[in-house]
Parts: structure tokens; sequence; C-alpha cells
């Protein structure tokens, strides 16, 4: 078992559940060695691993019971561009548009949501300007939409490429894990719920939004009642909601806001109010590339 991440200065043990009760059972220090484990049945004992705040490989063998804890630094770079006619940076290598976010836990995760067209595409990594410079490519040309490992290299040749269909085209979050060199693409979708939609407050059967050309549509029938947006379809709290940004919004007003994992609690939880006198059939079109939503009754 592997973990790759940020630490708090502190100690720690390994649970093998995440059962909320120090009755379970643990992996703690060997009292002879730090690179040696002893399994604790219902209880954690009092022999742990101590580490100053940092990023961490660790690297546990429940079979010869051994674990190695390895510091690991930052990337040496910070910047990682998307290129190509795929992108919305287009191939242009001097000022490309689309930026990954370095995540300020664990430097090593880069992420960035985006709109992917029908095209090709490589990712910059470092300083941009230079064709020749440092790349994050496929391990074979022509590479789809998929997650795996890729290569980071120097220089113009080989020049892979992931390659965008028809078919695979639409807003993707990329995730890449600069201490694997692994890349992670989820599609995005989004879903319109509250019971004031034929969702209801549904969580887990919601249909999503029809995604066409950059922009996130719906058209149906409101009743008096709530709405807000998600991007998640699993249980609550899961991931980016859409908001309103006042209480009991009224459909007229289609600023929205973002609101990530329930960060914040109830009071960023901001929904539309329909009342019963705009009941309707509306069509809904989302474009989160441009941060705009417009709302038109039929």
């Amino acid at each position: 078992y592997t973990y790759s991440g940020s630490l708090i200065g502190g100690a720690f043990v390994l649970a093998d559940s995440n059962s909320d009760t120090w009755t379970q059972n643990f992996y703690t220090r060997s009292a002879d060695s730090d690179s040696e484990m002893v399994y604790t049945e219902g209880a954690v004992g009092d022999l742990y691993w101590q580490v100053s705040a940092g990023m961490y490989k660790i690297t546990a063998n429940v079979t010869d019971l051994t674990i190695k804890i390895e510091p690991m630094a930052a990337p040496d770079f910070s910047d990682i561009y998307i290129v190509g006619d795929a992108s919305v940076s287009g191939w242009d290598v001097n000022a490309p548009k689309g930026h990954f976010t370095q995540n300020s836990d664990n430097p090593f995760l880069f992420t960035m949501e985006t709109d992917l067209t029908a095209g090709s595409f490589k990712l910059l990594v470092g300083s941009t300007g230079d064709w020749c410079g440092k790349w994050y490519r496929p391990k074979t040309d022509g590479e789809g939409i998929a997650d795996g490992e890729m290569n980071l290299q120097t220089g113009c040749d080989p020049d892979n490429k992931w390659a965008v269909t028809s078919a695979t085209a639409g807003r993707y979050l990329i995730t890449i894990d600069a201490s694997k060199n692994t890349i992670k693409f989820e599609k995005v979708q989004v879903y319109i719920i509250g019971d004031a939609t034929p969702n209801g407050w549904n969580m887990g059967s919601l249909t999503p939004m029809t995604y066409a050309d950059g922009k996130y549509t719906w058209t149906g029938a409101l009743t008096a009642g709530s709405f807000k947006f998600t991007k998640f379809n699993t249980d609550w709290c899961q991931g980016t909601e859409l908001v309103a940004v006042t209480a009991d919004q009224d459909i007229s007003n289609t600023a929205f806001a973002e609101r990530v994992k329930c960060a914040g609690g109830d009071a960023t939880d901001l929904k539309w109010k329909v009342t019963g006198a705009q009941a309707g059939t509306y069509t809904f079109v989302l474009d989160l590339s441009s941060g705009k939503l417009s709302i038109t009754k039929k």
C-alpha cells in the first residue's frame, strides 16, 4: 500500500478501516525499528511514527510488516499549460490560455476544468515559448482520452499528442499527478436539482443537462419550489455545486457561484426560488467557460 501527499507535523499510525473508534485494528511502529510495523488488534497502543510537516511517500508492506517513509520535495515546476487545437489555447506556445492550478496542500497535483473539442493536444511544462522545451506527452501518438501514465520529456521528438474525437469531445476535469507522471480525465456533467424541477431532491438518480458546443442546456417544467445545480450525482457534499448568490434568488437573476464540497456550511447553500406565478416551461443554457447562465420561459 502506498500514500503520496502532504502530512502535518506530528504522529501517525495506520488503521485497517475507516471506523471512528480507537478499538479497531492498527499497524503501529515497532519498538525495535522505525521501518518495522506491529499489527495490533482492538487497540492503538502507544508506539507511533513521528514526522515533521512536508510531502511524503509512505509504502507499507502488510505481508512482511515493513514500512518506508520517504520525504518528497515539490516538483521543479509550478506551471502546466494545455496546448493544441483541441484546447482553449490553440497552438499558442507563447501565451497559452489553458493553465492548470497547482494544489496548495500537495504541490504534485495539478487540475484544470476545460472544454476539449475534436483535435489534438499536449501539455507544456514550466516555461512558455519553447516548442522544444519540457512537455508531458502520451506514451503513444494519437492516444485517446483515457487515464494512465505519460512521458515527461524535453525536446521536440517524439511529438506524441492526445487525440480528441467528436465522440469524446466535452468538458473535462483533468488531474495530473507529477509524483507519478499520471493523468486522469473526468467528464463534467451538470444536473439541475430541487423540488421545483422534475429531478426533485433525489440525489443519485438525476438526469444530466445536455452538453454541446461548450454549453449545457435543459428544457423542462418548473413548479413552485427551489433549485440549484450540481456537478455530481452520487451523494450529498461529494463535489461542486453551482448555487445562487442570494437566498431565495428570483429566477430572473442568473448570477451564480461555486460551492465546493459544502464548504462554509448551510450559509452557502443558496437556491433560486420559483413562485406559483412563475411556474411553467423554461430553457436553461449554462456556459461554464464564460460563467454565464440564461433562463428563458417558453
